[in-house]
């Protein structure tokens, strides 16, 4: 059962308020409709699946040499796993020499089964400086 208040990192302001009506809101981590139930903060117009707000702030990604991949929204960049636009949330790195930034469908999609291995999706890294 959804609580009728929550407070999340994905939107520390407010306190967010489930509601029933969608009437066409999109959720704004992953940019679909929202049909049923979604957390709404009323002041700021921020929407959001439920199951959208137990998102981990941080993730691990095999395919980056750096430990996290941080949660948030930013400018639109490449997605190092599909090679598409990021225009919306995503977990990006806090690397300034080797920026990574993947889709949140990318970066919590099961690996892929290989043969004889699991392997994560590859892309192209170029390791720098890392601060």
């Amino acid at each position: 059962m959804c609580p009728l208040t929550l407070s999340s990192h994905l939107h520390p302001s407010h306190p967010l308020d489930l509601v029933y009506l969608s009437l066409g809101r999109v959720c704004d981590l992953c940019r679909k409709e929202v049909c049923g139930l979604y957390y709404r903060c009323e002041p700021c117009g921020f929407d959001i699946h439920p199951l959208s707000t137990d998102l981990p702030v941080t993730v691990e990604y095999a395919m980056h040499p750096h430990p996290l991949l941080t949660l948030r929204c930013d400018e639109p960049r490449k997605c190092a796993v599909c090679q598409h636009v990021c225009d919306s949330w995503r977990y990006t790195s806090h690397c300034k020499g080797c920026p990574v930034d993947v889709h949140l469908k990318c970066a919590l999609q099961e690996p892929a089964l290989d043969r004889r291995t699991r392997t994560a999706p590859a892309f192209s890294h170029h390791h720098g400086s890392c601060r």
